[in-house]
């Protein structure tokens, strides 16, 4: 998978919204809007003072704090924006409660008209039921399957969905497939699994590699102390844990020294 670009993270959406994000600062630090929004004293000079340099401290850690399990750069930016946008109100709310509101309806209108791009899911990708997953390993035991146990209200399987979409449009074969299950909908398959489903669960998505109808790697994993680890969720970090290059090459190289069906003329003769 190509590293985004610079165009990916330059959106139009991403710039206004990080503009939005830094609102309070920008018009804190241009004399004209400060002076006329802020009705600086003439012996204070325009920027941030004291209790504002404050509360963007107090809000860079939190993000700190609750950036510290984020896989993705965009998650995290998304994450900063958010914060920075409710230290914006607070900031605002101070000096006059109207420019509160005034900014909360603004930020309204940018989520509603630039909201963010649709997940990409591939065709290649197959959706389970409980029964069905099963019987496919059980029935075609010489095929490799990847599977993602996932749940549709949590975040990090949104965000992992674009990545093993990723995944399935580049290494499917017909001995390697990509198949999603939602763990919310069959806790039974997916507690069988040591899936765990609870909201606080730190094991969604879960991706398990099957060969022979049996598991062979799972991510995340947990450590000796059964602590489930950190799961690297990019198309890179996944290919090298699960060995798909490796997979991939020996599927396909199969495929090519398998011998080709007789045709008709030379099953008559």
């Amino acid at each position: 998978m190509a590293a985004p670009t610079i165009a990916h993270y330059f959106t139009f959406r991403r710039v206004s919204s990080g503009i939005l994000a830094a609102s309070y600062c920008i018009l804190k630090l241009i004399p004209i809007c400060c002076n006329f929004l802020f009705r600086m004293p003439k012996n204070e000079a325009c920027g941030l003072n004291y209790n504002d340099l404050q509360i963007l401290i107090f809000m860079a850690i939190v993000v700190a704090i609750k950036s510290k399990k984020i896989a993705y750069f965009d998650e995290f930016v998304d994450k900063l924006f958010l914060f920075s946008k409710i230290a914006n109100c607070v900031l605002f709310y101070k000096n006059d409660p109207r420019y509160t509101l005034l900014y909360g309806l603004v930020c309204l209108i940018h989520f509603v008209c630039l909201p963010e791009p649709p997940t990409r899911i591939s065709s290649k990708i197959l959706y389970f039921r409980e029964a069905n997953l099963e019987a496919e390993l059980k029935r075609n035991p010489d095929t490799a399957w990847l599977i993602e146990f996932y749940a549709p209200w949590s975040p990090p399987c949104v965000k992992f969905a674009t990545v093993f979409s990723d995944l399935a449009d580049q290494y499917t074969l017909p001995k390697l497939r990509f198949g999603k299950l939602d763990a919310g909908r069959f806790p039974d398959l997916a507690k069988k699994c040591k899936v765990d489903t609870s909201p606080m669960s730190r094991q969604l998505p879960t991706c398990i590699l099957f060969r022979d109808g049996k598991e062979m790697i799972r991510r995340p994993g947990t450590d000796a102390k059964a602590k489930v680890l950190h799961l690297h969720n990019n198309v890179d970090s996944i290919v090298k844990d699960f060995g798909l290059n490796e997979i991939y090459y020996q599927l396909k190289k199969s495929e090519k020294e398998q011998p080709s069906k007789p045709t008709k003329e030379k099953k008559d003769e």
